[in-house]
């Protein structure tokens, strides 16, 4: 879980309810687990080579698990709305050079405009209730022509298997979104147009197909009573068996088969600042 919320939009009580929340959390960093975390480190590590020179905003870090893998490539800005979670990334990577930490929301960022050139946004944007201000935020602080990559959750598509099992889960599902602090889900569409007025979409994928989906719902409804972190469960590795070998060999095929169709729950975008 990846998880600033902003203060805007939330009531004093509801503000301090959000925060205490993922004050609550267990941050830690995590090695690849499965290869979903394989196929987002590739995409963070070409965002991060391919884009301008100059220093990366983690929105959202959390423990640190991403921020790692951005300190490898350039400087950081590593920002998150828990004091816990700030404190626990700076003890997780204390080795790594070039990375500033700082305990803000994503809805007021205390940075001035134009400071960075790229905004790594991964599992964020769906803890935030009004994630057009986080948004707008972020354009504000991106150099001109500056790029933004975003992960984050679309379970409204149709078609897609969330979709087709809520007549019959529905209520579950929305208890694992709310024990994972899911507070706003999107479609396509309503990603396009919360970026749409201040960016220009360089590229879509989409991960957490029809199997990946099923497994991870699984997972999610079997550890409803132990979860604690959404990061918890990226940690968990299948066993070496010949069943989960084949298992992954599937996932994989999915994935490659369906990353280009909006059949997926999660939705990567490579997107660019325009110029106004």
């Amino acid at each position: 879980m990846r998880a600033p919320i902003e203060r805007s939009g939330a009531t004093p009580k509801e503000y301090s309810e959000l925060k205490d929340f993922y004050e609550s959390r267990i941050w830690k960093t995590h090695k690849i687990g499965n290869l979903y975390e394989l196929i987002r480190f590739q995409y963070i590590h070409e965002f991060l080579v391919n884009r301008l020179a100059g220093p990366v905003l983690d929105a959202g870090c959390g423990g640190g698990t991403y921020t790692q893998i951005m300190a490898n490539v350039s400087s950081v800005i590593a920002v998150d709305i828990s004091v816990n979670a700030i404190r626990n990334a700076k003890e997780n990577l204390a080795r790594s050079k070039d990375v500033s930490f700082i305990v803000g929301d994503l809805g007021h960022l205390p940075l001035r405009g134009g400071i960075v050139s790229k905004v790594a946004s991964i599992d964020v944007l769906e803890h935030i209730k009004k994630p057009e201000q986080a948004v707008g935020e972020v354009c504000r602080i991106l150099q001109p022509y500056g790029s933004v990559l975003l992960f984050t959750a679309c379970g409204e598509n149709k078609l897609t298997m969330e979709y087709m099992l809520k007549p019959l889960f529905g209520k579950l599902i929305l208890s694992i979104r709310s024990r994972l602090g899911h507070v706003s889900i999107f479609t396509n569409q309503s990603i396009h147009t919360l970026l749409c007025r201040d960016f220009t979409i360089v590229r879509i994928r989409y991960m957490h197909h029809w199997l990946g989906w099923l497994i991870k719902f699984l997972w999610d409804m079997a550890h409803m009573n132990s979860l604690e972190s959404h990061q918890s469960q990226c940690e968990s590795k299948v066993s070496g068996s010949s069943l989960s070998r084949m298992l992954w060999v599937m996932l994989e095929a999915e994935y490659k088969l369906l990353r280009k169709r909006d059949l997926g729950t999660e939705i990567i975008i490579n997107a660019t600042k325009k110029s106004f």
